[in-house]
């Protein structure tokens, strides 16, 4: 099958992936391409087969496991960007729109057409690195997986890419380099597995320490590969449901609040599968681990909840839109339960509504996990229980008190929601800022800690403060949430009349015209 019968194959699939191709694997520069990448493995491969060549060609394989997954990521991360941004300057992009074909289509053609050029260059290159595999002592099924694995991060870092150009990023380079961090690091784990079971090493096998719902993913090879790739491709899928919202509409949340909730159950299963066999190794090592242990992970839950608040936090124009059209058609029904109501399920499910119920929702699916852990684990430590709980409700007022402020500041501005986790940042500095000044006072101390409890580092003023002086700062903060929800209430009170006044005064103008 020569090349143009395989371009016209993919065309059926992805019309899009086809022109790009169409435009790019002309014959002759592929042929030039493949020529060039045969000469240089022939030098390669002449400079291995030489003295000592068992070291030369575990250095060649090695270098080739780092030059081939970082040559294809950033290949593609630099040429989707160009591509991208050249587009949008054209004007060409929104033309592309207009294609009955799906944006994850188009968007695919994108990241696998627009670099085929280079990925045809780097991929010529795998089947040496799987021949010096072999040699130097890898199984076949061991360097599949691991271009598995390679294949499944590229993916997540096109993903990410292809999300942060459809939200005006620009700077190919500058992201590319940015990009080489994080892909170095996992690079440099992936081979140092692929390495150990190349070699036999021994510490593969007594690495136990992670390990994902009681399953040792630290000291098999396989394993650990599997769970990355699983990883990896959760998160894309996440990512893509993003890409698909901005690409239909621009001026929508980056996500649903129906994704937020499953988005944070996968979160709390994935946390709850390394913190099980840590405190169950916990009980019978050392107890008091536990409470370190359940305050990381329920942590982390807290600040990912943070982020949902913000990528679900809708344009201030949505929220007027929501409650003029709720002014406008109020729900009438007596005999319905108040959470079955038409606004408890827009709160709820509607993007356009306000999303303070759905960080709510989200911040009782983390408590509900970890409480539970607590109870299970902790519960021989009464006061460790208790300091824990009153974290988690601490915790969750504390939110809730950042998302209506949140709300009550995008309500009266033209904040996006990505200007909503600077603004979230900016509020949670300044207690921190001012509990650590007053800290460093011996004489202000205890005010530091209590201040400490308004910040994201409240467990500090938890370990250090007083039942009773935790128990009166909770109640003060319950006070300063009701007050802002009352605030925000009236704002939405006041926007709907006036919306209400508006239509009435356009509706009474018509029916004069017509008069």
């Amino acid at each position: 099958m020569n090349l143009d019968i395989f371009i016209d194959r993919v065309g059926d699939w992805n019309p899009q992936l086809f022109r790009e191709l169409k435009g790019k694997l002309s014959g002759n520069m592929v042929t030039s391409l493949l020529i060039a990448s045969i000469c240089i493995q022939v030098i390669v491969s002449v400079g291995l087969v030489d003295l000592d060549s068992s070291n030369r060609m575990y250095a060649g394989f090695q270098f080739l496991s780092w030059v081939i997954p970082i040559g294809l990521m950033l290949i593609g991360i630099y040429a989707v960007i160009s591509d991208l941004n050249q587009e949008e300057k054209r004007g060409t992009f929104n033309f592309i729109k207009l294609s009955p074909q799906s944006g994850r289509s188009i968007l695919l053609g994108k990241i696998l057409g627009v670099p085929s050029l280079g990925y045809l260059l780097i991929l010529s290159f795998v089947p040496l690195h799987i021949f010096l595999a072999l040699v130097v002592g890898s199984s076949l099924g061991t360097i599949l997986a691991w271009y598995l694995t390679i294949c499944a991060t590229a993916y997540l870092f096109l993903s990410i890419t292809v999300l942060y150009v459809l939200y005006s990023g620009k700077y190919a380079i500058i992201f590319s380099l940015l990009a080489l961090q994080p892909i170095s690091a996992l690079l440099s784990i992936y081979n140092t597995y692929l390495n150990a079971a190349i070699r036999n090493e021994r510490w593969l096998d007594s690495v136990s320490l992670l390990s994902w719902f009681y399953v040792p993913i630290s000291s098999n090879i396989l394993l650990f590969y599997g769970f990355t790739c699983g990883t990896c491709l959760v998160i894309s899928y996440w990512l893509w449901q993003a890409i698909e919202r901005k690409y239909v509409n621009p001026q929508a949340t980056v996500f649903k609040k129906e994704h937020s909730y499953w988005m944070n159950i996968n979160l709390q299963i994935w946390l709850l599968g390394f913190a099980l066999p840590l405190m169950t190794s916990a009980i019978d090592r050392n107890q008091s681990e536990i409470p370190f242990y359940l305050l990381t992970f329920y942590t982390i839950s807290t600040l990912w909840v943070m982020c949902l608040m913000s990528m679900t936090l809708p344009t201030s124009q949505a929220m007027q839109d929501w409650i003029g059209y709720s002014s406008k058609h109020p729900d009438r029904s007596v005999d319905r339960q108040w959470w079955k109501s038409k606004t408890m399920q827009d709160l709820i499910w509607h993007d356009r509504s306000p999303s303070i119920v759905a960080v709510g929702i989200n911040l009782a699916i983390s408590a509900i996990v970890w409480e539970l852990c607590a109870l299970i684990f902790a519960c021989n430590d009464l006061n460790a229980l208790l300091k824990f709980s009153i974290g988690v409700a601490i915790a969750t007022v504390l939110s809730l008190i950042y998302s209506i402020i949140i709300h009550i500041v995008g309500l009266q501005s033209q904040m996006k929601s990505s200007g909503a986790m600077p603004l979230l940042i900016v509020i949670s500095m300044f207690p921190l800022f001012f509990g650590v000044l007053l800290r460093s006072n011996i004489m202000a101390e205890p005010l530091g800690a209590v201040i400490l409890l308004f910040s994201p580092f409240f467990w500090v003023g938890i370990t250090q403060l007083s039942l009773p002086t935790i128990g009166i700062t909770f109640l003060g903060q319950l006070g300063i949430l009701a007050g802002l929800n009352n605030l925000f209430q009236r704002r939405l009170q006041s926007i709907g009349i006036a919306k209400a006044r508006s239509l009435a005064a356009r509706e009474s103008k018509l029916v004069r015209t017509n008069i």
